[in-house]
């Protein structure tokens, strides 16, 4: 596995301008609020974290750009055309001054987790939006546009490692457990530069599920759901009603 490139500096926090801690502050309110003013008030603190989990501003963007660009991505693409994978590798979706609402579509609080790269790639967020003829990339598309998934973040669990057979990776990755344990701590400073929170995070297929399952602690999620993978020889159509019923089926507690 080739070096992780080193991480860029972190953006300085905002100067604290008041004699209270934020922490402080809530339980100062929260004692002056009655019962159900303190359930209406948690609730809408757990939103607004939500939401802040949620955003990507032009700073976080450029960084992660800079950082995991080279497997990373966004469940974002440019319309199809005239067939079901046009456009699919157009990376001009990706230009945030052309593409006003770009930073208004990714968010941080969902998680699409792929196995590994298959070929890598120089161009930044290219992942998952494979131009070849053989990708399957546009029924990823197709099946998370005009839902509350689209523009998640996209990755892989196992980083550097190209190889399309998944049976060959298991393999590889049983006979190395050290870089099992690399790959994953990379995932968690992956998520923790994406300040993601505990994000719903979907998997692609079982061998991803796995892995996502037997080493990232259930705290570090509010779901982890297993959706069928993409190579799967399976409409476009199918793909979709079958990935968002997945879903659907595990409750949401996040």
């Amino acid at each position: 596995m080739s070096k992780r490139p080193e991480r860029n500096a972190p953006v300085p926090k905002y100067q604290k301008t008041s004699r209270l801690s934020p922490s402080s502050k809530l339980l100062s309110i929260l004692l002056s609020l009655t019962p159900g003013a303190v359930r209406n008030t948690a609730a809408a603190l757990s939103l607004e974290r939500f939401a802040e989990t949620a955003m990507i501003d032009r700073t976080r963007f450029d960084a992660i750009s800079r950082q995991h660009g080279r497997y990373a991505s966004w469940a974002v693409w440019a319309e199809a055309s005239e067939t079901p994978k046009s456009n699919i590798g157009d990376m001009s979706i990706f230009d945030v001054e052309a593409n006003g609402s770009l930073l208004e579509t990714i968010k941080g609080n969902v998680v699409m987790v792929g196995l590994n790269i298959s070929r890598s790639f120089s161009e930044p967020f290219r992942n998952f939006h494979d131009p070849s003829s053989k990708a399957n990339d546009f029924k990823i598309r197709y099946a998370f546009t005009n839902t509350k998934y689209y523009g998640a973040y996209m990755t892989d669990i196992i980083k550097n490692v190209e190889m399309v057979d998944s049976n060959d990776l298991l393999e590889h990755l049983k006979a190395s457990p050290s870089l099992v344990r690399q790959n994953v701590e990379a995932f968690r400073e992956e998520l923790q530069d994406l300040n993601s929170g505990k994000p719903t995070i979907l998997a692609f297929g079982t061998a991803a599920h796995r892995l996502l399952e037997k080493h990232i602690s259930g705290r570090e999620y509010s779901r982890l759901v297993k959706v069928t993978h993409y190579g799967y020889r399976i409409s476009k159509e199918n793909y979709r009603q079958s990935v968002l019923a997945q879903i659907d089926s595990i409750a949401n507690v996040g």
